[in-house]
């Protein structure tokens, strides 16, 4: 109804209903998705709606994309809730102290709600030095370039799209999958996650 009367964005929260996880539905005429995060089952919740309306418009202030500050939004009434502290022997309000750098305060993201939390984590960049790092275009430098020894590559394509990009994307983690190498796929997350990337570059406008 709000983006039918003229809004451009729209969130619903729910962190009022009484369910594992406390998840917000986000919808535009273009995109829509869902934010998961584990219920916190703490006593002192005021100012959780004040506090994700400010913290998204500062990250939105600081130049991060809509998507983005969502999510930092997210994480930062995470953290509230876990600092949260009573009044006078009252329920009290939420605390956010600092931007929010917890992993586990990280919100997943789903195109339909989800019914139980995966607790997934990055991969490691530590459990063996990174080497060189090449930044190639085409899948066809990781065949010439693994069996040489590098570890981990970047894919940066700037000049697919469609179909073509998403071929040329799935081919070169295969081929990173077959010599155990670290592939980053630049800017395409979506498609990093769907074929099982090590792991994505995201620019700042990405």
């Amino acid at each position: 109804l709000l983006v039918e009367i003229g809004s451009q964005n729209a969130l619903v929260t729910g962190g009022h209903i009484d369910a594992p996880l406390a998840q917000d539905y986000f919808y535009s005429r273009t995109r829509q998705f869902w934010l998961a995060v584990p219920r916190l089952n703490v006593a002192n919740t005021r100012g959780t709606g004040c506090a994700l309306a400010s913290a998204c418009a500062a990250a939105l202030a600081l130049e991060y994309p809509l998507y983005d500050a969502l999510v930092i939004a997210k994480m930062a009434v995470q953290q509230g809730l876990r600092q949260s502290y009573s009044a006078g022997g009252q329920q009290g309000p939420i605390h956010i102290d600092h931007f929010p750098s917890e992993q586990s305060d990280l919100p997943a993201l789903s195109q339909a709600p989800l019914s139980q939390w995966s607790n997934q984590t990055f991969a490691s960049c530590l459990s063996s030095p990174l080497g060189l790092y090449p930044v190639v275009d085409r899948a066809q430098w990781l065949e010439q370039l693994l069996p040489l020894g590098v570890s981990t590559i970047q894919l940066r394509i700037k000049d697919l799209y469609g179909a073509e990009l998403e071929a040329e994307i799935q081919q070169a983690i295969v081929i990173s999958q077959q010599y155990d190498c670290r592939l980053f796929i630049n800017d395409y997350w979506e498609l990093a996650i769907r074929f099982g990337a090590y792991g994505v570059h995201l620019g700042k406008k990405t």
